[in-house]
């Protein structure tokens, strides 16, 4: 077997595991809450736990939770669907075995700093259904990005940021370099394992990956190498919706907005427009008030 079919084999193995675990807790959690109705407990039925987290625990613990089945379980699951269905297409149409059109497209779907395949099409055919594809596999990374980002311990962060520009730009400059090169120093570990590297090249690879940069000469040549750079992608994914989170929902992105679009963004974010949707109804009710003045 070779290293192309290992790394397939691995993908659908973890996402097989994914969809699994997942299910189980589904399952688990409907059971649960079935027997609770069949016992006359009426507050099951209006309760407004999560569907694996009760709402009495502490924010930390849902939070942290949630954005780690968010990372683990969520956005792997949708990147590796969109691969295991439209990658043997793409294949189909370019004469290429199944498993190299799951590669050419989860490397573009994670913008891989080394591609998983060197293929690419060369008919109009398959270029033009290749670029579709793509479109499809980034639309649903980013609103998986955007999930990560609405979160209770992203809002809870959001919640936490002083309103100054040094509290932003501490926020820009020290926590968010400072928690990207956590990331990188926790994902070094399984690759360095995975590839048999020296920790410091697995470093400078994880840390190449977030940065889209060449930070070192060595490149995955296995199939686990390859597997644990999809994996730890996917994790940085969801830091950088959380990332995206925090910083577009601080006052100063606020108060930037209301300085490019005027008074109406400002008042639109803080809900004052909603009341006045309807210009002809704003429109009457600015008559009224003139014919009370009048008449005054």
């Amino acid at each position: 077997m070779t290293e192309s079919e290992r790394f397939v084999d691995d993908v659908v193995i973890f996402f097989a595991s994914c969809i699994g675990v997942f299910l189980l807790l589904v399952i688990g959690d409907y059971i649960h809450r079935r027997r609770k109705l069949r016992e006359g407990d009426k507050a099951a039925r209006s309760s407004k736990n999560g569907l694996f987290m009760v709402k009495t625990c502490q924010w930390l613990v849902r939070g942290a939770f949630g954005v780690t089945v968010m990372m683990i379980l969520i956005i792997p699951i949708c990147v590796v669907l969109v691969c295991l269905v439209f990658g043997p297409l793409v294949a189909a149409l370019e004469g290429w075995p199944a498993m190299s059109g799951i590669q050419f497209l989860m490397g573009n779907l994670l913008g891989l700093a080394n591609p998983l395949t060197h293929l690419a099409p060369t008919s109009v055919a398959g270029s033009i259904f290749a670029y579709i594809l793509s479109l499809l596999g980034l639309l649903i990374v980013t609103a998986a990005m955007g999930l990560v980002a609405q979160m209770s311990l992203v809002s809870v962060i959001i919640e936490a940021m002083p309103e100054t520009f040094a509290g932003l730009l501490r926020f820009v400059v020290l926590y968010t370099p400072a928690s990207l090169t956590l990331l990188a120093l926790a994902t070094a570990v399984p690759m360095a394992i995975a590839e048999d590297w020296a920790f410091s090249d697995a470093f400078f690879y994880m840390a190449g990956a977030i940065t889209q940069d060449t930070l070192t000469d060595v490149v995955p040549a296995t199939a686990a190498g390859c597997f644990v750079e999809v994996v730890c992608t996917c994790f940085e994914l969801s830091l950088g919706g959380a990332i995206i989170g925090v910083v577009g929902a601080t006052p100063l992105a606020a108060r930037l907005i209301a300085f490019v679009e005027g008074g109406a963004g400002e008042g639109r974010g803080a809900g004052a427009t909603d009341d006045c949707h309807d210009s002809s109804a704003c429109g009457a009710d600015e008559e009224e008030e003139e014919e009370d003045v009048e008449a005054k």
